[in-house]
């Protein structure tokens, strides 16, 4: 299995029916992508993380009407890559959920970046938001806090 980096993780919202449909696509392709406006937090993971994969909690958003301040789903972080000038892959819908790729404006024109994930899979035991502590932060995450979009949390240990 491959080392992640230590320091840093990513905690991130990614509708729940993009997980169901996304984690076999990453299943039958190695990796899934998903879209999102965030680019920043994307160019500084890049950077940060030498090129080691790293550890992603994902809260699953929309899931009937659920707003549970808990991270459900995990993943490794393995690369993003720009939007065309379109806002669509540049790689094509290969490794996009196939929900996603049906959805009008899902691929044409709202998203900057792709990014790229690697084991997909939902965590056995949900992960408290409240005891994840975003990057360089003082404090924790509050208890009924959920993330909106893609953060740079502390690695938690």
């Amino acid at each position: 299995m491959t080392e992640t980096t230590k320091n840093v993780a990513l905690l991130a919202p990614v509708p729940e029916n993009l997980l169901i449909d996304g984690e076999q696509v990453c299943v039958a392709q190695g990796e899934v992508a998903f879209g999102s406006r965030a680019y920043q937090v994307f160019r500084d993971l890049d950077a940060e993380r030498c090129g080691e994969p790293v550890d992603v909690y994902i809260y699953a958003s929309h899931a009937d009407g659920k707003r549970a301040a808990v991270a459900t789903w995990t993943a490794r972080y393995v690369r993003s890559v720009e939007a065309t000038p379109s806002g669509r892959h540049p790689e094509g819908l290969g490794m996009r959920p196939r929900v996603g790729a049906d959805a009008p404006g899902e691929n044409r024109g709202h998203w900057a970046v792709y990014w790229h994930l690697a084991n997909l899979r939902r965590m056995a035991r949900p992960l408290q938001i409240k005891d994840l502590q975003g990057l360089n932060a003082s404090k924790c995450y509050r208890a009924n806090f959920v993330p909106e979009r893609p953060l740079r949390i502390e690695h938690p240990s």
